[in-house]
Protein backbone atom coordinates (compact mmCIF):
# COMPACT_ATOMS: atom_id res chain seq x y z
CA UNK A 1 0.00 0.00 0.00
CA UNK A 2 1.38 3.64 -1.16
CA UNK A 3 -0.36 5.59 1.66
CA UNK A 4 0.22 4.80 5.51
CA UNK A 5 -3.20 3.41 7.09
CA UNK A 6 -5.00 5.60 10.05
CA UNK A 7 -7.77 3.82 10.08
CA UNK A 8 -9.22 0.43 9.91
CA UNK A 9 -13.21 -0.30 9.83
CA UNK A 10 -14.42 -3.66 10.71
CA UNK A 11 -17.54 -6.00 9.43
CA UNK A 12 -18.66 -7.93 13.20
CA UNK A 13 -20.76 -11.00 11.97
CA UNK A 14 -18.07 -13.92 10.86
CA UNK A 15 -15.53 -11.26 10.90
CA UNK A 16 -15.15 -10.46 14.76
CA UNK A 17 -18.05 -12.01 16.37
CA UNK A 18 -19.81 -15.52 15.10
CA UNK A 19 -23.21 -17.12 16.50
CA UNK A 20 -21.79 -20.00 19.37
CA UNK A 21 -22.98 -22.99 17.43
CA UNK A 22 -24.72 -21.94 14.13
CA UNK A 23 -28.28 -20.28 13.83
CA UNK A 24 -29.93 -23.75 13.36
CA UNK A 25 -28.00 -25.21 16.62
CA UNK A 26 -28.90 -22.19 18.82
CA UNK A 27 -32.67 -21.75 17.26
CA UNK A 28 -32.88 -25.64 18.17
CA UNK A 29 -31.40 -25.22 21.95
CA UNK A 30 -34.09 -22.05 22.61
CA UNK A 31 -37.16 -24.16 20.51
CA UNK A 32 -35.91 -27.21 23.11
CA UNK A 33 -36.90 -25.01 26.15
CA UNK A 34 -41.00 -24.45 25.30
CA UNK A 35 -40.95 -28.71 24.38
CA UNK A 36 -40.65 -27.83 20.60
CA UNK A 37 -38.08 -30.42 18.88
CA UNK A 38 -36.32 -28.65 15.61
CA UNK A 39 -33.70 -30.11 13.18
CA UNK A 40 -30.84 -27.45 13.32
CA UNK A 41 -29.61 -28.50 9.65
CA UNK A 42 -33.23 -27.77 8.21
CA UNK A 43 -33.68 -24.83 10.38
CA UNK A 44 -30.24 -23.51 8.85
CA UNK A 45 -31.25 -24.17 5.37
CA UNK A 46 -34.84 -22.32 5.74
CA UNK A 47 -33.24 -19.35 7.52
CA UNK A 48 -30.29 -18.95 4.55
CA UNK A 49 -33.77 -18.65 2.37
CA UNK A 50 -35.60 -16.62 4.32
CA UNK A 51 -32.78 -13.97 5.72
CA UNK A 52 -32.18 -13.24 1.39
CA UNK A 53 -36.41 -12.53 1.02
CA UNK A 54 -36.65 -10.91 4.23
CA UNK A 55 -33.87 -8.37 3.16
CA UNK A 56 -35.32 -7.97 -0.12
CA UNK A 57 -38.41 -7.22 0.72
CA UNK A 58 -37.86 -5.15 3.53
CA UNK A 59 -34.41 -3.94 3.68
CA UNK A 60 -32.24 -2.43 6.17
CA UNK A 61 -34.57 -4.29 8.95
CA UNK A 62 -37.49 -2.59 7.43
CA UNK A 63 -36.01 0.82 7.88
CA UNK A 64 -37.57 2.64 5.23
CA UNK A 65 -40.95 1.30 6.38
CA UNK A 66 -40.68 2.48 9.87
CA UNK A 67 -41.03 -1.28 10.75
CA UNK A 68 -39.41 -2.32 14.15
CA UNK A 69 -36.55 -4.74 14.05
CA UNK A 70 -38.30 -6.91 16.17
CA UNK A 71 -41.42 -7.07 13.68
CA UNK A 72 -38.90 -7.96 11.50
CA UNK A 73 -37.28 -10.12 12.99
CA UNK A 74 -40.61 -12.13 14.32
CA UNK A 75 -41.08 -12.18 10.16
CA UNK A 76 -37.87 -14.09 9.65
CA UNK A 77 -38.19 -16.51 12.47
CA UNK A 78 -41.54 -17.86 12.20
CA UNK A 79 -41.29 -17.93 8.56
CA UNK A 80 -38.27 -20.17 9.52
CA UNK A 81 -39.65 -22.42 11.80
CA UNK A 82 -42.55 -23.17 9.46
CA UNK A 83 -40.13 -24.05 6.51
CA UNK A 84 -38.49 -26.40 8.48
CA UNK A 85 -41.52 -27.86 9.66
CA UNK A 86 -42.65 -26.35 12.74
CA UNK A 87 -46.62 -27.52 12.75
CA UNK A 88 -47.28 -25.94 16.21
CA UNK A 89 -49.69 -22.60 17.22
CA UNK A 90 -48.17 -19.10 16.91
CA UNK A 91 -48.14 -18.05 20.05
CA UNK A 92 -45.51 -20.77 20.83
CA UNK A 93 -43.79 -19.49 18.16
CA UNK A 94 -43.58 -15.72 19.22
CA UNK A 95 -42.69 -16.81 22.81
CA UNK A 96 -39.47 -18.77 21.26
CA UNK A 97 -38.92 -15.52 18.81
CA UNK A 98 -38.95 -13.10 22.31
CA UNK A 99 -36.69 -15.38 23.51
CA UNK A 100 -34.39 -15.42 20.66
CA UNK A 101 -34.91 -11.86 20.59
CA UNK A 102 -33.38 -10.72 23.91
CA UNK A 103 -31.12 -13.82 23.78
CA UNK A 104 -28.91 -12.59 20.80
CA UNK A 105 -28.87 -9.35 22.14
CA UNK A 106 -26.72 -10.58 24.91
CA UNK A 107 -23.41 -12.24 24.54
CA UNK A 108 -24.68 -15.63 24.90
CA UNK A 109 -25.65 -16.45 21.68
CA UNK A 110 -21.85 -14.70 20.37
CA UNK A 111 -18.26 -15.85 20.92
CA UNK A 112 -15.60 -13.92 19.59
CA UNK A 113 -13.45 -15.34 16.49
CA UNK A 114 -10.12 -16.85 17.08
CA UNK A 115 -7.37 -13.80 18.16
CA UNK A 116 -10.12 -11.22 17.21
CA UNK A 117 -9.36 -9.58 20.41
CA UNK A 118 -5.92 -9.58 20.87
CA UNK A 119 -5.94 -8.04 17.18
CA UNK A 120 -8.28 -5.15 17.79
CA UNK A 121 -5.99 -4.71 21.26
CA UNK A 122 -2.86 -4.61 18.80
CA UNK A 123 -4.29 -2.13 16.53
CA UNK A 124 -5.20 0.15 19.34
CA UNK A 125 -2.04 -0.08 20.76
CA UNK A 126 -0.45 1.45 17.33
CA UNK A 127 -2.86 4.36 17.40
CA UNK A 128 -5.13 3.38 14.92
CA UNK A 129 -8.57 4.46 14.43
CA UNK A 130 -11.26 1.63 14.29
CA UNK A 131 -14.77 1.57 13.36
CA UNK A 132 -17.60 -0.59 12.44
CA UNK A 133 -19.66 -1.13 9.28
CA UNK A 134 -22.19 -3.57 9.47
CA UNK A 135 -25.39 -4.49 8.18
CA UNK A 136 -26.84 -4.79 11.38
CA UNK A 137 -29.85 -3.59 13.59
CA UNK A 138 -29.58 -1.21 17.05
CA UNK A 139 -28.78 -3.95 19.09
CA UNK A 140 -24.77 -4.07 17.73
CA UNK A 141 -24.13 -1.64 20.53
CA UNK A 142 -24.99 -3.70 23.50
CA UNK A 143 -23.93 -6.99 21.75
CA UNK A 144 -19.97 -5.31 21.60
CA UNK A 145 -20.20 -4.18 24.87
CA UNK A 146 -21.41 -6.79 26.89
CA UNK A 147 -19.05 -9.30 24.38
CA UNK A 148 -16.09 -6.53 26.23
CA UNK A 149 -15.50 -5.45 22.56
CA UNK A 150 -17.16 -1.91 22.44
CA UNK A 151 -14.12 -0.05 23.85
CA UNK A 152 -11.90 -1.00 20.64
CA UNK A 153 -13.70 1.36 18.38
CA UNK A 154 -13.92 4.81 18.03
CA UNK A 155 -17.51 4.63 16.19
CA UNK A 156 -19.94 1.69 15.08
CA UNK A 157 -22.64 2.40 12.21
CA UNK A 158 -25.32 -0.53 11.34
CA UNK A 159 -27.33 -0.34 8.26
CA UNK A 160 -30.90 -0.22 10.78
CA UNK A 161 -29.37 3.22 11.62
CA UNK A 162 -28.39 4.92 8.67
CA UNK A 163 -30.60 2.99 6.37
CA UNK A 164 -28.40 1.83 4.02
CA UNK A 165 -26.60 -1.23 3.67
CA UNK A 166 -23.02 -2.31 2.50
CA UNK A 167 -22.15 -2.58 -0.51
CA UNK A 168 -23.68 1.41 -0.84
CA UNK A 169 -20.80 3.43 -1.09
CA UNK A 170 -22.16 6.19 1.09
CA UNK A 171 -22.77 3.56 4.49
CA UNK A 172 -18.27 3.68 3.91
CA UNK A 173 -18.52 7.35 3.10
CA UNK A 174 -20.00 8.16 6.60
CA UNK A 175 -17.09 5.90 8.28
CA UNK A 176 -15.08 8.02 6.45
CA UNK A 177 -17.00 11.13 8.03
CA UNK A 178 -16.93 9.90 11.33
CA UNK A 179 -13.33 8.89 11.53
CA UNK A 180 -12.26 11.92 9.85
CA UNK A 181 -10.25 10.43 7.76
CA UNK A 182 -9.83 10.34 3.79
CA UNK A 183 -10.60 7.01 1.63
CA UNK A 184 -7.02 6.60 0.57
CA UNK A 185 -5.76 6.18 4.54
CA UNK A 186 -8.51 4.00 5.52
CA UNK A 187 -8.69 0.07 5.32
CA UNK A 188 -12.11 -2.08 5.66
CA UNK A 189 -12.41 -5.52 6.68
CA UNK A 190 -14.58 -8.33 5.93
CA UNK A 191 -16.11 -11.69 5.30
CA UNK A 192 -18.17 -10.85 2.06
CA UNK A 193 -16.37 -10.70 -0.97
CA UNK A 194 -19.72 -8.32 -2.30
CA UNK A 195 -20.52 -6.28 0.68
CA UNK A 196 -17.00 -5.89 2.40
CA UNK A 197 -13.91 -5.76 -0.45
CA UNK A 198 -15.62 -4.83 -3.25
CA UNK A 199 -17.83 -2.22 -1.29
CA UNK A 200 -15.08 -0.77 -0.36
CA UNK A 201 -12.78 -1.01 -2.83
CA UNK A 202 -15.61 0.83 -4.93
CA UNK A 203 -16.28 3.77 -2.09
CA UNK A 204 -12.49 4.40 -2.07
CA UNK A 205 -10.69 2.68 0.71
CA UNK A 206 -9.05 -0.54 0.65
CA UNK A 207 -10.99 -3.73 0.57
CA UNK A 208 -9.21 -6.97 2.54
CA UNK A 209 -11.27 -10.38 2.44
CA UNK A 210 -10.97 -12.47 5.55
CA UNK A 211 -11.82 -15.90 5.03
CA UNK A 212 -10.44 -19.33 6.38
CA UNK A 213 -10.98 -20.86 3.01
CA UNK A 214 -8.38 -20.08 0.40
CA UNK A 215 -9.10 -22.83 -2.01
CA UNK A 216 -12.49 -21.20 -3.03
CA UNK A 217 -11.50 -17.75 -3.23
CA UNK A 218 -13.25 -15.47 -6.23
CA UNK A 219 -11.18 -15.49 -9.13
CA UNK A 220 -10.46 -11.67 -9.76
CA UNK A 221 -9.05 -11.18 -5.99
CA UNK A 222 -6.22 -9.52 -4.95
CA UNK A 223 -4.93 -12.33 -3.26
CA UNK A 224 -2.20 -9.45 -1.59
CA UNK A 225 -5.71 -8.68 0.17
CA UNK A 226 -6.74 -12.01 1.86
CA UNK A 227 -5.85 -12.58 5.70
CA UNK A 228 -7.30 -15.92 7.27
CA UNK A 229 -6.28 -14.37 10.95
CA UNK A 230 -7.16 -10.73 12.16
CA UNK A 231 -3.70 -10.58 13.20
CA UNK A 232 -2.01 -10.44 9.80
CA UNK A 233 -3.35 -7.08 9.47
CA UNK A 234 -0.52 -5.74 10.92
CA UNK A 235 1.79 -6.20 7.07
CA UNK A 236 -0.42 -3.38 6.46
CA UNK A 237 0.24 -0.92 8.56
CA UNK A 238 4.02 -1.34 7.56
Amino acid sequence: MANAVKMITFDVTNTILKILGGVGHQYAQVSKLYGVEMDPIKINQAFKTHWVRQNQQHPNFGAEENMASHHWWHDLVKKTFVDAGYEGNDSTISTIFTHLYVHFGTSNGWEIVPGANEALQNLNNCNIKLGVISNFDERLETILTKTALRHHFDFVITSKQLKIAKPDARIFQEALRLGECSACHSLHVGDNYHHDYCGARDAGLTGVLFSKDMDNLPKDIDKDYIVSNLDELSRYLK
